[in-house]
């Protein structure tokens, strides 16, 4: 019956997923194109959303309307709210998952619509809360965030992730098997992997959603440190619940049905006016 309930909840997920998808329309062709420039190295991770909404096809309401942010290099954004308020849709706009009904973003000051999907996403980490390993060893599920990686740089993030020690204990250490979606691990190990596979990106912005949910106190409370030192120097949308972790934020950006609340920490962006409006 255990086996069942996990196979059923696993299901849910897929066609949640699956129904997401399909309320989307479709993104730009992604791959290089000759006649638009690429971004200009060394990518410093500039955000800005200038006024932009967003609506599912044929909804009857937008989902954001009107959002403005100007958020700089290596700040840490929380974006916080209730389930439903346009969190998620922020970083997947950001990703080109979704396009904006209005209004656009910038990264470096370029028009993230006029560049290559592959352009922008090479830039972007995204950690998930599910933490998304797959039928492999721990080196091939952490080198997955960068193939060219070395043993030494592989070992450097498991350090940093906080996953090193529990990773030499295993039976074949680096080279164990950690089962479909990493059933061999426990959340929090499967976590650690997840934040070892994204520090070894070196991409300029982040996005983390929910990266505490779903661990024990215990867990959630050992993964804070590699958390920080993962955002440290680069843009991120932090979308989280965890009041530990807005704590930390330089700007939180709270999402409510009528408007937009942002909170300026001491190393806070500069924030123009944001506005959520459902009406």
């Amino acid at each position: 019956l255990g086996e069942l309930a996990v196979s059923a909840s696993s299901a849910t997920a897929a066609c949640e997923r699956l129904v997401e998808v399909l309320r989307t329309g479709p993104v730009a062709e992604s791959g290089p194109r000759p006649d638009i420039p690429p971004l200009a190295e060394p990518v410093r991770g500039a955000i800005a959303f200038e006024d932009v909404g967003f609506a599912y096809p044929g909804a009857g309401h937008p989902v954001l309307h009107r959002v403005r942010l100007d958020i700089a290099p290596g700040t840490l954004v929380a974006v916080t709210g209730p389930s439903g308020a346009g969190k998620s849709t922020l970083g997947k706009l950001l990703l080109r998952v979704y396009e904006p009904s209005q209004g656009r973003i910038l990264l470096d000051g370029r028009d993230i619509a006029q560049l290559p999907v592959d352009e922008v996403r090479r830039h972007i980490t995204l950690l998930l809360q599910d933490s998304m390993l797959f039928d492999g060893t721990v080196q091939e599920n952490i080198v997955y965030g960068r193939p060219d990686a070395t043993d030494e740089e592989v070992l450097a993030a498991a350090t940093a992730a906080d996953a090193h020690d529990f990773v030499a204990a295993l039976p074949a250490g680096y080279d164990t098997p950690v089962g479909k979606r990493g059933s061999h691990l426990s959340g929090g190990q499967r976590r650690r992997i997840a934040l070892a596979r994204a520090m070894l990106r070196t991409a300029p912005v982040l996005i983390l959603d929910e990266p505490t949910a779903g661990l024990d106190d215990t867990s959630a409370a050992r993964i804070m440190a590699p958390l920080r030192r993962l955002t440290a120097g680069r843009t991120t949308l932090l979308i989280t619940h965890d009041l530990r972790l807005t704590a930390q934020a330089d700007l939180v950006v709270h999402l409510a049905d009528a408007m937009v609340t942002l909170t300026p920490g001491p190393l806070a962006a500069t924030a123009t006016e944001a506005e959520h409006d459902a009406a």
